[in-house]
């Protein structure tokens, strides 16, 4: 799907969804409402709704394809109001209680939560990062390589929501951690092109012992994805499409491999690690990639694309497990890979929650993250 039919039906979607989703949550404000402003409880509660219809050709529509905004736009407008909008999804959800109790009080108490919690998942936990160490047992791993640590980043999504500054920060973490390889998975920018030159500047302060490796994602085609790649292999990072490189150690070898974009159809898994042996790291944006990966011998695959959902028990409360997040998130029954590790017939899959934001700029129970992957011997 080219960009341009793709931001169509995106209007299309969400302009219906919009609709829809804001009739009852309108109806119990001025249910709500009506014991203190009687009738014009309605005439608000109406104009709340046209409002909340409009909203999206300035705060989504006009923001594809992603570019620079001010600061205030971003953080006093466009935020606030997709907090709102996710918020009203929990406010539908107690429309049903509201008609058992004959107010709209319910309603909007859910609505309230949702406010705060989502409220919280944009401004706070989407600002944040963390380190996560995962250890991978890979069969037949020559012993040079035992403990070899790859420091695996991505859906960066670079933009107005996830700011080059942030990222900025978030890389002197990653350069701290070392590692002996550092890897990117696509989704450097959300669209366009606006960023393009941030990320190539980004991209050329990641260093490690083995190199900076890089595939690209399906965001990456919503502008001119080729020409980005183009400038980060001149940059001097690594840009993998459908092909593989030898990583040479005390006499031994393993072959990291990389995939281009599943979603523009330019990925070629067989191609990209033709005539390969041994243990053999696969790079894909999208882990759709991992049954045929396993019929062709890879060893690991790292990938991202789902966020984790973005949106997911344990909704961040503390002691929560991965394992929760990710058979309970919002990706979960959209993509079969959608967090964590996943084993089948000795390959593994690595799937990030990612780092930044796609769509709604907000993270509940997903933090961004770095995974430390660490490969033993099985």
């Amino acid at each position: 799907m080219n960009p341009d039919a793709w931001r169509a039906r995106v209007v299309r979607v969400i302009t219906v969804w919009t609709a829809l989703l804001h009739l009852p949550w309108a109806v119990a404000v001025a249910n709500g409402l009506a014991c203190v402003m009687g009738w014009w409880a309605a005439v608000l509660a109406s104009g709340l709704w046209v409002v909340a219809l409009l909203m999206p050709f300035c705060v989504v529509f006009d923001t594809i394809p992603d570019r620079p905004r001010s600061w205030w736009r971003v953080d006093l407008v466009e935020k606030p109001y997709l907090v709102h909008w996710m918020a009203v999804h929990l406010g539908v959800l107690g429309w049903v209680p509201g008609l058992i109790v004959g107010n709209g009080w319910p309603s909007l108490v859910a609505y309230g939560v949702g406010v705060l919690l989502f409220g919280w998942g944009s401004f706070v936990t989407a600002r944040r990062l963390r380190v996560r160490e995962v250890a991978v047992r890979v069969e037949g791993l020559p012993a040079a390589f035992e403990g070899y640590r790859i420091v695996h980043l991505t859906d960066l999504h670079v933009g107005s929501f996830t700011t080059p500054s942030r990222v900025a920060r978030w890389f002197d973490r990653v350069r701290e951690i070392g590692g002996d390889l550092v890897v990117v998975t696509g989704d450097l920018v959300t669209s366009g092109n606006e960023f393009h030159g941030a990320v190539v500047e980004l991209m050329g302060r990641l260093r490690a012992v083995d190199g900076v490796f890089c595939v690209p994602g399906n965001h990456d085609y919503f502008g001119d994805g080729d020409g980005l790649f183009g400038q980060i292999s001149a940059s001097g990072v690594r840009v993998l499409c459908n092909e593989s490189v030898d990583i040479a150690r005390g006499g031994a070898s393993i072959t990291v491999a990389g995939v281009d974009d599943a979603w523009t159809s330019r990925m070629d898994v067989a191609r990209s690690v033709a005539g390969r042996t041994g243990v053999i790291v696969l790079l894909a944006h999208d882990p759709v990639v991992f049954d045929e990966a396993v019929s062709l011998g890879v060893s690991v695959v790292l990938g991202g694309h789902t966020h984790g959902g973005q949106i997911a028990l344990p909704l961040g409360f503390p002691g929560a497990t991965l394992w929760l997040a990710r058979h309970c998130n919002l990706t979960r029954f959209a993509n079969r890979y959608s967090l964590g590790l996943y084993r089948k017939r000795g390959s593994t899959l690595v799937v990030s929650g990612g780092m930044g934001c796609t769509g709604v700029p907000v993270r509940v129970g997903v933090v961004p993250e770095v995974l430390v992957v660490s490969l033993v011997a099985a």
